[in-house]
This record gives structure tokens, C-alpha cells and sequence, in this order.
């Protein structure tokens, strides 16, 4: 039955003729849905995600910074090792920059700026970064064995060989190349020539007689105990092994091709040490009163590139 076109309701108000009075009345409420189980479960796998990344960001951050920085020290050495040290200065410092606290960085940087000739402070700063190393790793022997070799450019030769000392301490007992190293910084120095000697014929026992660097100390220590001709004989054997050894470096590169900036880092320090065989048999010449040989020889150590000033002594 439609509503009536015009009435009162009780209280004597009009009702419109279009209304019919059930809006008025309160409508009940419909009950919430409940989420599924499959919503909660989804809501709770997303909240423990978002704990979980909040949690594991910085570690995360942490060990890509690592990562990044452990690709530029290895770059580094690359490029140290195909002669490209300005490469391998700017790659140590990007790595350093990003993990301050490695220690192989700063030994790895202090090597580069020992060879660093383009600073006059090169030396100094070699030395502050070995510190550095040595500091995060105390225990570590080939930093003070390389602490002893900077030191010995700075020319603080009893020092050099306190740290040969300490490497030696830390990792018993002393090999044939730490005896022939503390022996050869003595020879430097002119200290305790006769213990220097021990060493070194027991870093020959040792290596049986087959390092030309050993041999090299010992005629270089009988030259400064006035013994020369056993110095001689020391030096001639001395050069003999060490020009057979860059020969077969040189042949062996036939069979695995070797790029030219790796050659040239390869051959540098067969060359270097040669330079010193051949001053130190030329000094040798000079006392014997054999002008003309140790003319030759001084001559050819300083083609090779003797030079006290770049270590090569």
C-alpha cells in the first residue's frame, strides 16, 4: 500500500509524501569480517621482513664496503706489479678510505710510497703507514722484517735490526733469509761484523749455498774484515748464480707470455741486486789493486742502477 500524499506523524510534524519512515529507524550494524588466516600470515611475513632488513642493513653495508675495498687492494697489487705505481697509489687509498682499520692496506701503501721517488718525504711516510700496520696486527713478523727495511733507508741501521729481531721473536726459529738480512743491515752499518758473519754462514748452511743474495754478504762482510780473497771468490760465485737466475727468468717467459709492464717490475730488482754484486766485486777489484776489473765492474753495477739513495746498496 503506498503512503498517504500528505500526514502528521505523532508529534504533528508532516511526513513528505515520498518517505515512508524507514530510514528513520537506526539500522544495525554489520559484524567486521575477520581477515582471513592467509592475510595474517602475509602481514606477519611482511613485518618480520621489515625487522629483519632494519636489522641486517648495516651489516649488509658493512660487508659491501669490505668487499669494495678488498677489489681495490687487489687492484692495487695488480697495477704495483705491472709497473704502474701511480695506479696502484690511487687504488690503496680508495681502499683505505673505505676500511681504515685493515692492516694489509697500510703495509701494502707503505711498500708503494717506500718506492715512491717522487716525494722527498717518501720514506718517512712508508714508515708512518708500517707503523699503522703494525699497530692494527702487532703480531705479524713480515711487518717489522719490511719496518727493518725502511728503516734502513732512513739510515737507522741498529733499529732495522731490532725489528729483524722482533719478526724473528714472533715466529721461531729464524729462517736462512731474516739470518742474511740481520747480517747484511750489520754489514751496512759496520756493526758487529763478526756476528753478522755467524749469520750469514749459517744462512748459507741453511739454503745450502744456493742464494747468491747469502753469498753476496758474506764476500761483502770479508771485504770489510779486510779478507778479500775469499771475498772474491764469494763474489764471483755470487754474480755467476745470480745472471744464470735472470737468464732462465728471461726463457722461461717463452713458454708463458709475460706483458711488458710486468717484465719491466720482474726484472727490476734481479737487476738492482746485480747492480750490487757487481759494485761490491768492484770494490773487492780496487783493494787487490786490479784497476782495470773493478773499473769494469763499479761501471757496470751503476749501469744496472746502483744507487744508495733508491735503496739499491
Amino acid at each position: 500500500m503506498p503512503p498517504p500524499e500528505s500526514t502528521t506523524d505523532e508529534h504533528g510534524f508532516p511526513i513528505p509524501k515520498d518517505f515512508d519512515g524507514r530510514d528513520a529507524r537506526p539500522q544495525p550494524r554489520r559484524p567486521r569480517t575477520p581477515p582471513s588466516q592467509k592475510a595474517r600470515r602475509w602481514a606477519a611475513v611482511l613485518i618480520a621482513l621489515l625487522m629483519l632488513g632494519a636489522a641486517t642493513f648495516p651489516l649488509l653495508k658493512e660487508a659491501g664496503t669490505a668487499i669494495w675495498a678488498r677489489w681495490h687492494q687487489q687492484r692495487s697489487e695488480q697495477r704495483y706489479h705491472s709497473d704502474d705505481l701511480p695506479g696502484a697509489l690511487e687504488d690503496i687509498e680508495t681502499a683505505i678510505s673505505l676500511r681504515s682499520d685493515d692492516a694489509v692496506s697500510y703495509y701494502l701503501r707503505s711498500q708503494y710510497r717506500l718506492d715512491d721517488y717522487t716525494r722527498a718525504d717518501h720514506a718517512q711516510m712508508s714508515l708512518d703507514d708500517i707503523n699503522r700496520a703494525i699497530e692494527l696486527e702487532p703480531r705479524q713478523p713480515l711487518f717489522y722484517e719490511f719496518r727493518s727495511r725502511v728503516l734502513q733507508r732512513l739510515g737507522r741501521y741498529r733499529e732495522a735490526i731490532e725489528e729483524i729481531d722482533r719478526a724473528i721473536d714472533l715466529a721461531p726459529p729464524a729462517t736462512a733469509m731474516q739470518l742474511n738480512n740481520r747480517a747484511y743491515v750489520r754489514a751496512l752499518g759496520k756493526i758487529d761484523l763478526k756476528e753478522a758473519l755467524d749469520d750469514v754462514q749459517e744462512s748459507i748452511r741453511l739454503d745450502g749455498g744456493r742464494s747468491a743474495a747469502s753469498l753476496d754478504t758474506r764476500g761483502y762482510l770479508f771485504y770489510l774484515l779486510e779478507q778479500y780473497e775469499p771475498a772474491l771468490d764469494d763474489m764471483n760465485k755470487t754474480i755467476v748464480l745470480a745472471e744464470r737466475h735472470r737468464q732462465a727468468t728471461i726463457l722461461g717467459w717463452e713458454d708463458s707470455p709475460v706483458e711488458a709492464g710486468e717484465r719491466t717490475f720482474l726484472l727490476r730488482p734481479l737487476d738492482q741486486a746485480l747492480a750490487v754484486f757487481y759494485h761490491h766485486r768492484g770494490l773487492i777489484h780496487e783493494k787487490l789493486e786490479n784497476p782495470q776489473q773493478a773499473k769494469a765492474d763499479l761501471a757496470h753495477g751503476d749501469k744496472l742502477g746502483y744507487d744508495p739513495e733508491k735503496g739499491v746498496w
